[in-house]
């Protein structure tokens, strides 16, 4: 049986397309760079399109979205969840980030990554499993400087 919200939501849909409400989930670390874009975008190409932005954790976003909370999610990939269907909308490199006195200095290897103190994001953040993936570092107990929930502000320390 449909509900009475499931009604008012096929009825806006009939007015064009996109109408109506989209549940977009975004991930902390990228939410800032992209929802201020998307959001205006969407406003303005379809200003009956109502946005309902959530920023939480991957994990948390593919819950609700399995939970059908969430309409699409913004996520790091791969997420692997075969209830889902996923597509890269961009791609990035890691990228070290080192004391401009070791600029001169090889690129540090797997093996002396693990000595050194790293700025990292907190558990429970993709990105901060993929980059102790990526340097083949233990997802557990990694030496670190500081733990963060902000990438902006990882950055720009």
């Amino acid at each position: 049986m449909v509900d009475v919200d499931e009604l008012s939501e096929l009825v806006r849909a009939a007015e064009g397309p996109l109408a109506g409400r989209l549940r977009l989930g975004v991930i902390p670390t990228v939410a800032p760079y992209l929802l201020p874009q998307i959001i205006s975008t969407l406003h303005g190409r379809m200003p009956t399109l109502e946005i309902e932005p959530r920023e939480t954790v991957t994990q948390t976003l593919i819950t609700d979205l399995l939970d059908s909370r969430l309409d699409a999610a913004i996520v790091a990939l791969p997420i692997s969840e075969p209830a889902l269907q996923e597509f890269a909308l961009f791609e990035e490199d890691f990228i070290l980030v080192r004391p401009k006195s070791e600029a001169d200095r090889p690129i540090p290897s797997p093996t002396s990554l693990r000595e050194k103190r790293l700025l990292l994001l907190e558990e429970g953040h993709c990105f901060r499993e993929q980059a102790l993936s990526f340097c083949e570092m233990p997802q557990s107990n990694p030496r670190y400087l500081m733990e963060g929930s902000s990438l902006s502000t990882l950055v720009k320390l």
